[in-house]
C-alpha cells in the first residue's frame, strides 16, 4: 500500500448502550489505515472526539442469509488496542464503530488491578505502601469491582495541609501511605494490627516541611469489598496457624508474607504537593499525571494529562480491613478463638460510696467512664467480653460483682460489709478490666507472651449454698505449681431477691492432676448468714503467662497479730483471690484489701447448720492459704 493509499476517509459511528435520544451523529475523519487503535485513539483525542467511555468495536460476519450479512461485534479493551490495526476493524464501507456506555470503563477494572495489584495485601512502611506482590504472596483474587467515575466536583480538591506539632511523625507516615481519609487514624490502624508507634521507633526520615499545598484530582473510585475471594494457599496457611502452638505468632508471620491489610476502596487519579509561595512551584510529591511537571509545576497542563487513564495512579486508600477479615466466617472466628482472649482495657477510678441502707449496694455505672471504643467491643457478641472488678478503701471492706443484663452494658455491684450497720461515706478506688477476643485482629501488635483463658460455670438456682467445681487446666498452665486464678460473679438482674447477697469465692488444690477447684458461696448481708446461691454465672480467669512478670504472682501470707497478713502490696487496687492448699470450709471468707495490706476476713454466719461454716472453729493456717495477685496497671517500663 502506498503512502497515499495508507489514508482514507473513515466514518465514525457511536453505539450507545442503553440507547439515548437523540443518538450521536456520525462524522468523518481522515485516518491512517495502518495505524494501530492506540495511535488512532491518540489522534482522535487531539480532536477531542473520544474519551475513556468509548471503546472500539471489532465487527465480524456471523452468517450470510440470502446475501444479507449479519455482523457480530466485541469491544476491544483499552490495554489491547495496540494489537489491532484500523484496517482490521473497519467494515467494507470504511465505518469504524465505537461503543459508549458506562460499562466500557468498568471493564477496565481488570487493567487497573493488574497494573496496581489492588487485590494484594499491603504493609505500611516508612517509605510508603509495600504490596505483597513483590513476595508473590497473594491472599485474594478480585472477582469483580464497582468502578465509579468521579465528577470534577467529587474528585477535584485544592488546599493546604499543616502537620500537627505534637503528631508530625504520625501524620507524615499516614500521608506517605496514601491514608488521607478522616476516618483513618492511629486507633483504627491498631485494629488492623498496625502500630505507627513501632514504626516511629525505627526512625522516621521526616522532611523538614511543616506544611504544603496540594492539588488532588480523583478520576475514578474502585470498590471491591464484596468481590474478594481468598486464595487456597492463603486459607491453607491460616488453617495451619490456627492449629499451631502459638497462633498469634504464626498469624504475624502470615502478615509479613501476605500484607497487614487490604483497602476495599481505591481512588485513582493524580495528586501534587508543592509550596505555592515559591515561584516557580516545585513538587515535593507528584503522584499520577505527566511527571515532567515535577520540577516546574504547571497545574493546568498536569490536570490535562490526567485525561489519559494511563496516567492515573493510586492516590488514596480507603476502607482498610485486616487480611483476615475476608476469610469465611467460620475460619475468621477460629482465628481469634485460637489466639485466646486479651485484656482490651484496664483502668481504676475513685468512687464516692454512700452507705445509706443496710445491705443495699451502690451501683458503679461502667458506661460513664469507659471509652466508646471499648463499649463497642463489649457490645460485639463475637468478642465475648468478661469484666473483672476490685475495690479498695482506707476504711471499710468492699466486694464487687458484675451486673450484666442480656444485650446491655455491664455495671458493677459494690457491697460494703459491716459488722454493725452505720451510715457513712467512703472514698473507694475501683479497678476493672475488660477481657475478650480480638475480633479486629489487633492481637498482631499485642505481646505474644500473654496467655489468658476464661472458664464459665452457670448456676441455675439448684438450692445449694455452696458449689465446688473442678476446672481442667489442660493446655492452660505451663510448669506453674499453683495456677493464677481470678474470679468474677455475674448477675443478669438485680432486685429485692438478690440485692443484699454477696457471692464469695475461693480456689483450692484439687486432688487430680491438671485440675483446680473453685468454690462459690452466697452470704446475705441483711440476715448475716449464708443462704442459697442465686442464679448467676461464675467466670474464672486463668493467667498462664503475662508480658510483665512482676504483675502477677502467688504470694504467701505472713503473720501479724497472729493473723495471716500480706504487707507492702502496690497502692493500686489489685485483683486478688484466695487459694487453699487443702479444701476447708472456714466459713464465708473474703480477702480484705486495705491500704497496702491484704488479709483474709471470715464473716460471722448465724446459720448453725451451714455447710460453708462446717470448719469455722479451725484457725486459718498460713501454710494452707496463699494469695493470687494480679496488677494489670504495672507497665513493663516501670518494673
Amino acid at each position: 500500500m502506498s503512502i497515499l493509499t495508507d489514508y482514507a476517509e473513515v466514518t465514525i459511528k457511536t453505539i450507545v448502550d442503553p440507547p439515548s435520544y437523540p443518538s450521536p451523529s456520525a462524522w468523518t475523519v481522515c485516518l491512517k489505515l495502518t495505524d494501530n487503535l492506540l495511535e488512532i485513539r491518540q489522534e482522535l483525542e487531539k480532536k477531542k472526539s473520544i474519551d475513556n467511555t468509548l471503546l472500539f468495536l471489532n465487527k465480524y460476519p456471523e452468517n450470510n442469509n440470502n446475501d444479507n450479512i449479519i455482523y457480530g461485534s466485541f469491544e476491544i479493551k483499552l490495554e489491547e488496542e495496540e494489537n489491532y490495526l484500523l484496517n482490521e476493524v473497519i467494515d467494507e464501507n470504511n465505518i469504524l464503530y465505537l461503543k459508549q456506555y458506562k460499562q466500557c470503563l468498568e471493564h477496565n477494572w481488570k487493567y487497573f488491578n493488574e497494573l496496581y495489584k489492588l487485590d494484594y495485601g499491603c504493609t505500611m512502611t516508612l517509605d510508603g505502601i509495600d504490596r505483597a506482590d513483590k513476595r508473590k504472596k497473594r491472599a485474594f483474587v478480585m472477582e469483580n469491582c464497582e468502578l465509579t467515575e468521579l465528577t470534577a466536583a467529587e474528585g477535584y480538591r485544592k488546599g493546604s495541609y499543616e502537620y500537627k506539632p505534637n503528631n508530625d511523625n504520625h501524620d507524615r507516615i499516614m500521608k506517605k501511605n496514601l491514608l488521607f481519609s478522616n476516618d483513618i487514624n492511629v486507633e483504627s490502624l491498631e485494629k488492623l494490627g498496625i502500630s505507627i508507634g513501632n514504626m516511629e521507633t525505627e526512625g522516621v526520615n521526616s522532611e523538614n516541611i511543616a506544611s504544603y499545598h496540594f492539588t488532588k484530582y480523583g478520576k475514578v473510585s474502585l470498590k471491591f469489598d464484596h468481590h474478594l475471594k481468598p486464595t487456597k494457599e492463603f486459607i491453607d496457611e491460616v488453617n495451619e496457624a490456627i492449629k499451631s502452638e502459638c497462633p498469634a505468632r504464626e498469624f504475624k508471620q502470615i502478615t509479613e508474607q501476605y500484607g497487614q491489610f487490604i483497602p476495599t476502596i481505591v481512588i485513582l487519579g493524580g495528586r501534587a504537593h508543592y509550596d505555592e509561595r515559591v515561584t516557580p512551584a516545585r513538587c515535593s510529591v507528584l503522584i499520577g499525571g505527566e511527571q515532567s511537571y515535577r520540577e516546574i509545576f504547571d497545574e493546568k497542563a498536569w490536570l490535562k494529562s490526567l485525561e489519559n487513564y494511563k496516567n492515573w495512579c493510586c492516590i488514596e486508600l480507603q476502607g482498610l480491613n485486616s487480611i483476615f477479615q475476608f476469610v469465611p466466617d467460620d475460619i475468621r472466628k477460629r482465628i481469634f478463638v485460637s489466639v485466646g482472649k486479651r485484656i482490651h482495657h484496664s483502668d481504676f477510678v475513685y468512687f464516692n460510696y454512700k452507705v445509706e441502707e443496710f445491705g443495699k449496694p451502690n451501683i458503679f455505672e461502667f458506661s460513664k467512664l469507659t471509652p466508646p471504643n471499648i463499649l463497642n467491643i463489649i457490645k460485639n457478641k463475637e468478642a465475648d467480653c468478661n469484666v473483672l472488678a476490685t475495690a479498695k478503701s482506707k476504711k471499710g471492706f468492699f466486694t464487687c460483682q458484675v451486673l450484666y443484663p442480656p444485650g446491655g452494658i455491664p455495671n458493677l455491684i459494690i457491697h460494703c460489709i459491716q459488722k454493725k450497720f452505720k451510715k457513712r461515706q467512703c472514698k473507694l478506688e475501683i479497678g476493672w478490666m475488660v477481657i475478650g477476643y480480638w475480633v479486629d485482629f489487633n492481637f498482631l501488635i499485642s505481646d505474644f507472651n500473654n496467655q489468658l483463658r476464661i472458664f464459665k460455670n452457670e448456676n441455675k438456682s439448684n438450692g445449694r449454698t455452696i458449689i465446688n467445681t473442678q476446672l481442667s487446666l489442660e493446655n492452660s498452665v505451663n510448669d506453674i505449681p499453683i495456677p493464677l486464678c481470678l474470679g468474677s460473679s455475674v448477675l443478669t438482674k438485680l432486685d429485692a431477691s438478690n440485692d443484699s447477697l454477696v457471692i464469695g469465692y475461693l480456689f483450692f488444690e484439687a486432688q487430680e492432676r491438671n485440675k483446680i477447684g473453685a468454690c462459690t458461696f452466697s452470704y446475705c448481708l441483711k440476715n448475716k448468714k449464708c443462704v442459697k446461691l442465686p442464679i448467676f454465672t461464675f467466670y474464672t480467669l486463668i493467667i498462664s503467662k503475662y508480658h510483665v512478670p512482676s504483675a502477677y504472682r502467688i504470694i504467701p501470707f505472713g503473720q501479724s497479730l497472729n493473723e495471716p497478713c500480706i504487707d507492702n502490696i502496690t497502692l493500686n487496687p489489685t485483683f486478688l483471690s484466695l487459694y487453699l492448699t487443702q479444701r476447708t470450709n472456714y466459713g464465708p471468707i473474703f480477702l480484705k484489701q486495705k491500704n497496702k495490706k491484704i488479709k483474709p476476713e471470715i464473716i460471722n454466719c448465724k446459720n448453725s447448720e451451714c455447710i460453708v461454716c462446717e470448719n469455722k472453729t479451725l484457725k486459718i493456717s498460713i501454710d494452707r492459704v496463699k494469695c493470687v495477685f494480679f496488677d494489670p496497671y504495672i507497665r513493663e517500663n516501670s518494673v
